[in-house]
């Protein structure tokens, strides 16, 4: 059977960074856009499509590069049981920090997630599943901010 993973959409909605990076392609093209359509002028309208283009494509790389990150972190991760320690969100982002392991050992893993329905249930004092990477331990994910449960 095969392990349930977030879809595209999915991690590009949740996932902070993705969230910033796609925001920062409408942004830099947005402006470009209002500069024609009021006609205003460039001091180097050049410099600004390359600027806008390199902007463009580093930002997809990030996007790419969080979407199969979290994919793989979906399908090799270790499930682990996690309390969460605190929960806070402004405006659009959020910042979840949870605690898991042995009493003993206890570990703390930080996530950065964009505020939407999902994430803003994650409260301080639940517990949550943390998908851990065996390879690299300090890269998780809060599985019940990228799937419905």
């Amino acid at each position: 059977m095969e392990k349930p993973s977030p879809t595209f959409w999915r991690v590009l909605d949740t996932d902070y960074l993705s969230t910033f990076s796609a925001t920062s392609i409408g942004t830099v093209w947005g402006i470009l856009v209002l500069f024609k359509i009021f006609r205003w002028t460039f001091r180097d309208e050049t410099f600004y499509l390359l600027f806008a283009a390199g902007v463009s494509v580093l930002a997809l790389v990030v996007i790419l590069w969080r979407f199969l990150r979290i994919r793989h972190l979906f399908e090799v991760g270790q499930e682990v049981r996690a309390r969460v320690v605190s929960a806070s969100f402004y405006r659009d982002r959020g910042r979840v920090v949870v605690e898991y392991g042995q009493k003993k050992e206890k570990a703390r893993a930080v996530c950065h997630l964009h505020t939407n329905r999902r994430t803003r249930k994650i409260q301080p004092g639940d517990w949550v599943t943390l998908l851990v990477d065996p390879e690299h331990p300090r890269s998780t994910v809060v599985r019940e901010a990228y799937l419905d449960v």
